[in-house]
């Protein structure tokens, strides 16, 4: 995940504070390039309508990483969980009788 680009949309210092603490720790560990944006300009502007409007995202700030958005950035680095494979669900099932 090195080098991954995250743009965060604020509306006040999102460096700042506990919070930019935090954030600032987690774009360190995770080599997260973060493309600051503010709600005020164009693009914040363009990127809030389709977080309000299609990800139901109310809170600033938001993350978004190219192709999803998120209301933090931890939902972004979330691994997709695996899918069970059908072994799996064979053994639970015979285990249920």
């Amino acid at each position: 995940m090195a080098n991954k680009k995250i743009t965060i949309v604020y509306q006040d210092c999102p460096m700042c504070g506990d919070r930019g603490k935090k954030l600032k720790k987690i774009v360190a560990n995770k080599g997260i390039r973060l493309h600051k944006v503010s709600f005020a300009s164009d693009e914040g502007g363009e990127l809030i309508k389709t977080a309000v409007f299609d990800y139901g995202i109310k809170t600033m700030p938001f993350y978004y990483d190219g192709t999803k958005f998120a209301a933090t950035i931890e939902e972004l680095l979330e691994k997709p969980k695996k899918e069970e494979s059908k072994k799996t669900r064979k053994k639970k099932a015979e285990g249920n009788k």
